[in-house]
């Protein structure tokens, strides 16, 4: 019975991921793992309440609170990642810190590590990986939201493609509706060598068309290939804010 139950909520979460990649926000195998703990932590509890043996109902107790303590140890990492944002502030992303990966999101491209520091001449450069996909990207969810003190966002990419490759920026608020016209989008050229990305936040407050972007509650930031036949390499620097 138990492992019926096991499966069956699985498969709820497995569901539930599915349906958010469908809404086109990704499905977490993190989440699925914390889904797993809860659950057999749940089962734990119901095995200690049936238990009539005090022996195994201590084995029962101790269990759960033992697969409880794993599922919830990543829950107090992201904690502490929270403060390690907000005090890096305005550094939106900085690749180097542990604290990012929990606001980043490769989909479709990986993060390489350290970019060449000769050719770039910037220690602050990591090298992306794009692969063939529809929209290969990175998203920052969950950046600081209040960016209404701040004039422009800033990061530099540099490319070693002998083509030229279209790369799109798209900023949201927790207002967004989903709609292409209800937030900034702008496509930029990345040209062979280095390519400055600097973007007046005014243009992002007056980006949607009905309304204008909240920037005291931004939700997210992406930046994203369309349609990419081949893999593409770029070098990209830390994200930020600045007057």
């Amino acid at each position: 019975m138990y492992l019926a139950v096991l499966f069956l909520m699985l498969l709820f979460g497995v569901a539930i991921e599915l349906i958010q990649s469908g809404l086109h926000r990704e499905a977490s195998m993190d989440d699925l793992y914390k889904d797993f703990y809860g659950i057999i932590s749940g089962l734990g509890f119901v095995m200690f309440v049936r238990q009539k043996k005090a022996r195994n109902r201590i084995f029962s107790l101790v269990f759960s609170f033992a697969i409880l303590f794993l599922g919830v140890g990543s829950l107090f990492q992201l904690g502490w990642h929270y403060v390690q944002r907000d005090s890096a502030f305005p550094v939106l992303v900085d690749f180097d810190k542990n604290w990012s990966a929990s606001f980043v999101r490769f989909n479709n491209t990986e993060l390489l590590g350290h970019a060449n520091t000769e050719r770039t001449n910037n220690e602050g450069f990591y090298r992306i990986r794009f692969d063939v996909a529809q929209y290969p990207g990175v998203s920052v969810i969950e950046p600081e939201e209040n960016w209404s003190g701040f004039n422009r966002l800033h990061f530099d990419v540099y490319s070693d493609n002998a083509s030229d490759i279209e790369m799109v920026l798209r900023i949201h608020d927790q207002l967004h509706t989903q709609a292409h016209s209800d937030r900034f989008n702008k496509v930029y050229v990345i040209r062979h060598g280095l390519n400055k990305i600097d973007v007046n936040l005014t243009d992002v407050r007056k980006a949607p068309i009905d309304r204008e972007l909240d920037l005291m509650n931004i939700a997210g930031v992406e930046f994203f290939l369309i349609n990419s036949k081949t893999s593409v390499f770029l070098e990209v620097s830390n994200i930020f804010l600045a007057f």
